[in-house]
């Protein structure tokens, strides 16, 4: 320090070596299980699209099987069976072949929708969850459950009130929680400027008394600018202050 070299005990030194040692572990650990994760993505991604490709071919299956068994099922008549009774019993176990492939190829499609109905919701309870902690990463004050709730159905109320229908509420990303949120203060001092403007155009002029000094109660020098004249102007630096 200050241009000297620093020196070192062994003990310090051995110390030095071994926190090296454990980052340098910590790193090449991390590394592992980041490649581990990105094997097991890749290997998950491969067999989803084998899946898919699969339940595509099950599809196509289905309507060819669908269409020979009607076929087959039209040339079970009385006549046929009167003529050519061994020719209506091999139609007949043909048409009862098809049939239960059918059924085998509606079960595993019924198998394979059911798998992606699990996935697409394990996928939206995990990004819902990652978009609730993002929401209470700006907004601190929602992790008061009691705040949350209630600040939430102010901003449903201002929602609704400006012709937002309730299925458009349920926003699946928080930033659009953080605009609706930003868009019901803005209104809500957009209302109170109206009125303090009012307010000072009906109130007399104040004289402040000598010595007295004015009770600002911590707030900003905008919002201050914005309840002394009620201005839009003002009262739009005064919500980029206080949220921006």
């Amino acid at each position: 320090m200050d241009g000297k070299p620093i020196e070192l005990t062994a003990a310090e030194m051995a110390e030095h070596v071994k926190n090296g040692m454990r980052q340098a572990d910590y790193s090449r650990k991390t590394a592992e299980v980041a490649e581990q994760r990105k094997a097991v993505d890749a290997e998950v991604a491969q067999a989803r699209a084998q899946r898919d490709e699969y339940a595509t071919k099950l599809e196509g299956l289905v309507g060819q099987a669908n269409y020979e068994v009607s076929s087959l099922r039209a040339q079970l008549t009385d006549e046929l069976l009167q003529s050519d009774p061994h020719g209506y019993m091999m139609i007949q176990r043909t048409a009862e072949t098809r049939q239960a492939q059918l059924q085998q190829a509606h079960q595993e499609l019924q198998q394979i929708n059911g798998q992606r109905q699990q996935e697409q919701a394990a996928n939206l309870k995990s990004h819902m969850e990652a978009q609730h902690q993002a929401l209470l990463d700006k907004l601190p004050e929602w992790k008061d459950p009691a705040k949350a709730e209630a600040e939430a159905a102010k901003i449903q109320k201002f929602l609704a009130d400006q012709g937002f229908k309730p299925e458009e509420m349920q926003f699946n990303d928080h930033r659009g929680v953080l605009l609706a949120r930003k868009a019901m203060l803005y209104d809500a001092l957009m209302a109170r400027a109206q009125n303090t403007q009012s307010k000072v155009a009906a109130a007399p002029p104040k004289v402040a008394r000598t010595g007295v000094p004015v009770q600002t109660e911590g707030r900003s020098t905008a919002v201050r600018r914005f309840e002394q004249t009620g201005s839009r102007d003002d009262a739009a630096a005064a919500f980029a202050e206080m949220f921006g």
